[in-house]
């Protein structure tokens, strides 16, 4: 009889591994090589990563350099007194006076020097224009040409009656005595006459305004037709009840301050006050009279000294 084993011998002896089949080892083989190639895909996050915090890590770091930079510079000053802040504001302010200084005489310089080179201009243009008539006189002596017959060859009838014309207003208004103030404002308001230029498009303008082209008139021969002006609303004398109704433009109103303007500069340099002026005696009660005073003895002194001269050594009875 033979003995029987026990269950406890069965439990602990192991079957033997069967060998895996071909399948299995081509699957195996293939998941391997499938698990080499993805891992580099899924390492290159990681490194990105890894980059980025380093990036981040480095712009802490200078940022925080560059507040400890800044530190030291901000410290002095928060630390700086009250005294030590005013001085500091009256030497920019002090520096700031200086640069404008600088700045306006540079500009003065500047414009005297752009005045001085239009002088200079002129005074060359002058020379120029009398050397070339010092020139022109020469050669007319050389070649024995009368120089002022050539030049009246130049000027044409209408000239020559305009020059004529002008001499002799010239020379009635030279020839002018003793003036008082009816005379002074009768020569002032012809030469204001004479400064005057007529606008003579705007007075065109006019006629054309107040042209009644509804009413003609045909003239004595038979001729031309043309239309009626209204003459009183172009010609208005002393009855006229329509005043007040011109509008001058701002060209007119320009001239208009720019002649006062002149006046009153002329009439400023004219009677300006000399301090070293040794004005003897006080024969005068206001500046116009002292100015007509003036023009008195202007010229009524010579007819008169010696009857002034006989009064002051009483011998004039």
């Amino acid at each position: 009889m033979q003995p029987r084993k026990s269950a406890r011998s069965k439990k602990g002896k192991q079957p033997e591994a069967l060998p895996p089949a071909p399948e299995e080892v081509e699957a195996a083989v293939s998941s391997e090589a499938v698990d080499a190639a993805t891992t580099p895909a899924e390492d290159a996050p990681v490194d990105d990563k890894v980059d980025e915090e380093a990036q981040e890590e480095q712009i802490a770091a200078e940022d925080e350099a560059g507040e400890q930079d800044e530190a030291p510079a901000a410290g002095p000053s928060s630390g700086l007194s009250m005294e030590e802040r005013m001085a500091k504001m009256k030497e920019l302010r002090k520096r700031m006076n200086d640069s404008a200084r600088a700045n306006r005489q540079d500009v003065v310089a500047e414009m005297n020097a752009q005045r001085a080179s239009a002088r200079t201009l002129a005074r060359l243009e002058r020379k120029r224009q009398q050397a070339e008539a010092m020139g022109e006189k020469q050669r007319a002596v050389e070649t024995g040409e009368d120089l002022e017959r050539k030049k009246n060859w130049e000027y044409s009838i209408e000239d020559n009656e305009k020059w004529d014309k002008k001499q002799a207003k010239k020379a009635r208004r030279a020839d002018f005595s003793f003036t008082d103030y009816d005379d002074i404002a009768r020569r002032k308001y012809k030469k204001d006459l004479d400064d005057f230029k007529p606008d003579l498009a705007a007075y065109n303008k006019q006629r054309e305004a107040v042209t009644q082209t509804d009413a003609l008139v045909a003239s004595a021969s038979g001729g031309e037709v043309g239309p009626v002006l209204d003459n009183t609303g172009l010609y208005r004398d002393a009855n006229s009840f329509v005043y007040a109704d011109h509008k001058p433009t701002d060209e007119q109103i320009d001239r208009v301050i720019g002649k006062l303007n002149s006046d009153i500069d002329k009439r400023q340099k004219r009677s300006r006050k000399r301090e070293n002026e040794d004005q003897g005696d006080i024969t005068w009660i206001n500046e116009k009279n002292r100015m007509f005073n003036r023009k008195l003895a202007r010229y009524y002194d010579d007819v008169t000294r010696e009857t002034r001269e006989n009064f002051e050594r009483g011998t004039a009875l």
